[in-house]
């Protein structure tokens, strides 16, 4: 937010190439000039050609272009003895201080594009299907591009050019005119067309507000994009792997057979952090080779609750759990108490003859005070899961009082110095500081540097986490992360820098050892706080880790029940 522009009734803006200057109309027909950088205005001119459609600076930021639509306005063309229409005029002005330096003689038609070639080239698409360069030197205009039919808007990258049609179709064609990509949509007509990536991709808006992104060569669909203002945003590929915002995730659902299954309960196989960048860049998957979601979708199965025992006060709780095959198979079964995953040892199948497709378990229950919740989540073999089915009660015994068993890990010197760090101790001392003195601790465990190898965090991990069912756990990690595929490590002392990121990780604590302690424990609530970077890692290693954290984040968070925090970039 380094500007901030005061101008009544905004309409257009542009910026130069680096972004240092910031050209605006607004009111009244006005136009002004603003330096981003020290935040200032250099000047503010009126214009009195027409109304502004559109404007433009050139790269070197001597000249600024504005396009403007006089409506009603003609010339007299004395040879044809006809009017013309003065529909779209095009002026240069110094960006020095907005005065007129050149305008362009009348064309008769719309400009729908405009944008600097060079310094000293601007470059127009024409309503007609033309693309000129015109030369401010010598006002000398050529047509590089015809594509002999009404455009409506223009998109030109390199030697490929992408525009709308009249009838709201979008064509992508070259310099000889010849067209390699044509689409259309008559139920939901296409607004607008970007190409991306070096006119690899194609970025469409339709009149609803979905936008999809397709790849040029194939012309295939590869995204489609949901953003609204109040619920986030959500993309989805093909193969039905998806990204979004938790806001925006709870407002979707795919339709198998007439019934509704929440977007969110695919997260297991189809949740893939990073899914635009990933297209768009060309990179890795998480979910690299998932059941396509188009080519059908197999119903999760269906399960029923009911307490087995009659409650009696200060004993566990029995609740039996029907689950039933609707087709899809019965892969992997979660039960959540108040929301913790509980441990697979609370949970006894019993056998059912003859029934392939119903299995029933127990599960015992040691309840809390007041009202508990019972949580069953069930996924098929495509790792699709039902919507959850849920058992409340009331637990019918005293309250308990609540302690805070902590874990701080802070590493700066790692055995290989050249994995160092200068912020990891000091962070997680205040981390321990701040909570002994907000908090009642009931042990506080600290590792440091060459005290936090595997071994020791491991040890002391499981030994805090044997604690009652109403206390509270809490971890903080500061040190090195690294991710592979879609599991995430944090890097303990021992760790040394190796060649690639897997032999990197041969040391490190994994998503998944974390998962089973965490999973074992009857610990109700418990807070991962993970600080991990990887400095001195390329861009790529970056977003690796950006991903695998938020995977990680997701993946205990919602699979066991807990708060999971991780640092921003």
């Amino acid at each position: 937010d380094r500007l901030t522009i005061q101008l009544p009734d905004v309409k257009h803006l542009t910026t130069s190439d680096d972004g240092s200057l910031v050209l605006t109309s607004f009111a009244d027909n006005q136009l002004s000039l603003w330096n981003n950088q020290q935040n200032t205005e250099y000047w503010r001119v009126p214009y009195q050609r027409g109304e502004v459609s559109s404007l433009a600076l050139s790269p070197d930021k001597n000249y600024a272009a504005v396009v403007s639509r006089q409506p009603e306005v003609y010339e007299y063309e004395q040879a044809t003895g006809t009017l013309k229409p003065l529909i779209d005029a095009v002026d240069i002005l110094d960006a020095n201080n907005g005065k007129l330096v050149k305008s362009l003689p009348n064309l008769g038609e719309n400009v729908i594009y405009s944008q600097f070639k060079d310094n000293n080239t601007l470059q127009l698409g024409l309503s007609s299907g033309r693309l000129m360069d015109w030369s401010i030197k010598t006002q000398e205009k050529k047509v590089i591009a015809d594509f002999a039919e009404s455009m409506l808007s223009l998109d030109p990258v390199q030697d490929l050019f992408a525009y709308r049609a009249k009838n709201n179709a979008i064509r992508i064609g070259n310099g000889q005119g010849d067209i390699q990509l044509s689409i259309e949509n008559k139920k939901n007509p296409i607004q607008d067309a970007r190409l991306l990536a070096g006119g690899k991709h194609l970025l469409t808006v339709l009149a609803n507000g979905d936008l999809a992104l397709w790849d040029v060569a194939t012309g295939k669909k590869m995204l489609r994009l949901f953003s609204s203002k109040q619920n986030g945003w959500t993309v989805m590929d093909a193969f039905g792997r998806f990204d979004g915002s938790d806001e925006a995730i709870e407002n979707f659902d795919w339709l198998a057979n007439e019934e509704k299954i929440p977007l969110d309960s695919f997260s297991e196989n189809y949740y893939e952090p990073g899914l635009l960048a990933n297209v768009i860049q060309d990179r890795d998957y998480l979910n690299k080779n998932p059941d396509m979601i188009l080519g059908g979708i197999n119903l999760p199965p269906k399960v029923d609750l009911q307490l087995a025992e009659q409650q009696t006060q200060g004993e566990k709780v029995a609740v039996k759990l029907d689950i039933y095959d609707r087709g899809g198979g019965i892969d992997k079964i979660n039960v959540y108490h108040n929301g913790k995953a509980l441990s697979d040892a609370d949970i006894a199948e019993q056998t059912v003859k003859e029934a392939a497709d119903h299995r029933v378990f127990t599960v015992n229950v040691t309840p809390t005070a007041g009202k508990n919740t019972l949580k069953v989540l069930a996924t098929n073999n495509m790792g699709i899961e039902n919507v959850g089915s849920e058992l409340e009660f009331d637990g019918k015994t005293k309250a308990y009082k609540s302690s805070v068993r902590l874990l701080t890990v802070g590493i700066n010197q790692y055995s290989d110095r050249l994995l160092n760090l200068n912020y990891s101790v000091a962070d997680a001392n205040l981390m321990e500081k701040t909570i002994k003195d907000n908090l009642k601790t009931s042990i506080v465990k600290s590792l440091i540097d060459e005290n936090a190898s595997k071994r020791h965090i491991l040890a002391d991990l499981k030994e805090l986490s044997q604690g009652a069912q109403q206390d509270v756990l809490v971890i903080y990690f500061a040190g090195h992360g690294i991710a592979v595929d879609k599991e995430w490590y944090f890097l303990p002392y021992e760790t040394k820098l190796m060649p690639t990121p897997e032999q990197i990780a041969t040391t490190g604590i994994t998503a998944t050892e974390l998962s089973d302690i965490f999973k074992s424990s009857k610990i109700q609530h418990i807070l991962l706080m993970v600080d991990a970077c990887y400095s001195g890692a390329g861009m790529d290693t970056y977003k690796k880790l950006e991903k695998g954290q938020r995977y990680l984040t997701r993946r205990l968070g919602r699979s066991l029940g807990i708060t999971v925090v991780t640092a921003t970039a």
